[in-house]
C-alpha cells in the first residue's frame, strides 16, 4: 500500500517550551513547604493574641477594683475573640498550601503519593516531566534522544510488534533496503518469534558480512558489544546500516564456536532474486525477500529460463519475511490470469480495498510448486496462499508463518515516520491467516540437526526434492 505522508504537529513549545508557566508556580510553591515560612506561620496561630488578651486580665488591673476587673474582662474577651479569628486563618492558610504542594516533590525528595486536585492534560504533563529530568537527573540528558525516546514510547505502548516510530536516520536505512541497494554488511537475517533469536539466512557476495566470515547459519549474539535480547529485526537493521565506513562489531554463534567479526559498512548490491535451471527442465527460483526490485528480477529470471527451454517451476519463498505488496502484487501476475483476485483488505471501520491481476500472466498454466516453511510470512503468505485458493500449484514445506494484517508508512514532516498496522487481509477464499498459518499441501521438515536450509547443497535438501518430485507429477 502506498505510503501516506501527514502533516504532524510539530510544536515542541507544547512539551518543552517556556510558555508553561504553572510549574514556575509550583517551584515557587515549594518554597511555602519550608520550615521557615511554616514557623513563621505559626506565628499566626492565635498564640499571640491569646496571651495578649490573658495580659489586659493580669493581677495588676484585677486588683485595681471593679472597674479594673470589668476592663480585664473585656480585654480578655477581645483578646480570645482575635486568637479565633487568627487560627482559623492560619487553617486556610495551611488548606491552600498543602493544595499547591501536594503534587510535588516532598522534602525528603520522593514523589508525594497524592497527585493534585487539577488534571494534566498531555502536554501540561510531559512538560513537567521535562522540567524535573532537567533539575534533577543527575547525568546530562540529550534532547533529541530524550525527543525521539518518548515517541518510541507512543509506539511500543500500542503493544504490536509492527507498528514503529523511525527516526530520519532509519528512514533512510528502510528506504536503501526496500530499493535492493544501500550501504550496509550485506545479509539477510531471520528472527523466530518466540525465542526472539537471529539468525543469519543469507550472505551476499562481495559484501563485509561475506569478507568477515560470516556464513548463512549463523546466530548473531551481540553487536557493538550489546548482547541482542528483545530487539526487534527493524531495531537490528539500524544497528548494522547507516553510512559507509561505519564500524559495526559483531559476536555470532556456530553452534559451540563464536565467531567475531569486525566490519566496516559499504556499499552492497543485493540480488534478492537468484534462478538457475535443475534436471529435466525445471526452473528454480529463490525470492529472499519482496523489495522495490524483486518483480524486475523475477520477471527478468522467467524470460531466461524460458529462453532455456523451462517447462515447470519451483518458487523458493523460505525464510522470506515479505515485503512490499505492490511487488507481490506485479509477481503473482506472472503467474496468473487478467483479473483475478489476489486478496483484499479491511481496516477497523470496515474499508474494504480490493487487489488484482492487472495482465495476463507470463506463465499462467506452466505447472508451479512453491516451497515454504516456518519463517515464510506475509507477502509470501499472500504468494502461497493465492497458489492455493486457485490451485494454481503444490505448497510443500512446513506451515507458513501466519502474518495475516497489513501495514503503512506514514512519513512526518520532519523527515521522521511512523509504521502502523492498519487493518487485516483477506486471501481469494474469505480466509485470514493471521495467527494461523498456511498449511502446505506436502508437509516435509527438516532433520533436527540442520539450523539452515541453505547451507544444504540440492541432492541434501529434502524439501526441494520434494518439491521437484511433485512438479514433475503436475500437468
Amino acid at each position: 500500500m502506498d505510503n501516506e505522508n501527514k502533516d504532524d504537529i510539530n510544536n515542541s513549545n507544547r512539551y518543552y517550551g517556556n510558555n508553561y508557566s504553572e510549574n514556575q508556580r509550583y517551584n515557587n510553591g515549594n518554597n511555602y513547604a519550608g520550615n521557615g515560612n511554616y514557623s513563621s506561620v505559626n506565628q499566626y496561630g492565635g498564640n499571640n493574641g491569646y496571651n495578649n488578651g490573658n495580659n489586659f486580665t493580669g493581677n495588676n488591673a484585677y486588683n485595681n477594683g471593679n472597674n479594673g476587673n470589668k476592663h480585664g474582662k473585656k480585654s480578655y474577651f477581645a483578646g480570645l475573640i482575635t486568637g479565633v479569628i487568627w487560627g482559623i486563618a492560619v487553617v486556610f492558610i495551611l488548606i491552600i498550601l498543602s493544595n499547591i504542594i501536594e503534587s510535588e516533590l516532598t522534602e525528603s525528595g520522593k514523589i508525594s503519593d497524592n497527585v493534585g486536585t487539577s488534571a494534566l492534560t498531555g502536554s501540561s504533563k510531559s512538560s513537567i516531566i521535562k522540567q524535573y529530568i532537567d533539575k534533577y537527573f543527575m547525568e546530562d540528558v540529550d534532547n533529541d534522544i530524550l525527543t525521539e525516546g518518548m515517541y518510541k514510547g507512543m509506539l511500543e505502548s500500542l503493544n504490536d510488534p509492527y507498528s514503529v516510530y523511525y527516526t530520519k536516520d532509519e528512514v533512510e536505512s528502510l528506504k536503501q533496503s526496500s530499493e535492493g541497494e544501500y550501504v550496509g554488511l550485506g545479509i539477510s537475517v531471520t528472527q523466530n518469534n518466540e525465542t526472539k533469536v537471529i539468525t543469519v539466512t543469507k550472505v551476499y557476495d562481495d559484501s563485509p558480512a561475506k569478507d568477515a566470515g560470516i556464513e548463512s547459519g549463523d546466530t548473531i549474539y551481540s553487536i557493538n558489544d550489546n548482547v541482542l535480547t528483545d530487539e526487534t529485526l527493524d531495531e537490528l537493521l539500524v544497528d548494522i546500516k547507516g553510512e559507509e565506513g561505519k564500524e559495526v562489531k559483531m559476536q555470532l554463534k556456530r553452534g559451540e564456536e563464536t565467531i567475531d567479526a569486525d566490519m566496516k559498512l559499504r556499499e552492497v548490491l543485493i540480488d534478492v532474486v537468484s534462478y538457475e535451471m535443475l534436471e529435466d527442465n525445471i526452473g528454480y527460483i529463490i525470492i529472499d525477500q519482496f523489495t522495490g526490485t524483486s518483480a524486475e528480477q523475477v520477471e527478468e529470471a522467467i524470460n531466461d529460463l524460458k529462453s532455456q527451454g523451462m517447462e515447470r517451476i519451483i518458487v523458493d519463498l523460505r525464510d522470506n519475511p515479505g515485503g512490499q505488496l505492490e511487488c507481490i502484487q506485479a509477481i503473482l501476475n506472472y503467474f496468473l490470469p487478467k483479473d483475478k483476485l489476489l486478496l483484499y483488505s479491511e481496516t477497523k471501520d470496515g474499508e474494504q480495498e480490493r487487489y488484482y491481476t492487472e495482465n495476463d500472466g507470463l506463465i499462467t498454466d506452466m505447472p508451479l510448486c512453491v516451497l515454504v516453511n516456518e519463517n515464510s510470512a506475509s507477502a509470501s503468505e499472500v504468494f502461497a496462499g493465492v497458489v492455493k485458493c486457485y490451485d494454481r500449484g503444490k505448497l510443500v514445506g512446513t506451515k507458513t508463518f501466519g502474518k495475516g494484517i497489513m501495514q503503512s508508512t506514514f512519513g512526518l514532516s520532519d523527515g521522521t515516520a511512523i509504521k502502523l498496522t492498519i487493518g487485516k487481509y483477506y486471501l481469494p477464499d474469505d480466509s485470514n491467516i493471521h495467527g494461523i498459518g498456511i498449511e502446505p499441501d506436502y508437509e516435509v521438515k527438516l532433520p533436527e540437526d540442520v539450523t539452515n536450509v541453505w547451507a544444504l547443497k540440492h541432492p541434501d535438501d529434502p524439501q526441494l526434492t520434494k518439491a521437484i518430485e511433485v512438479v514433475k507429477g503436475l500437468d
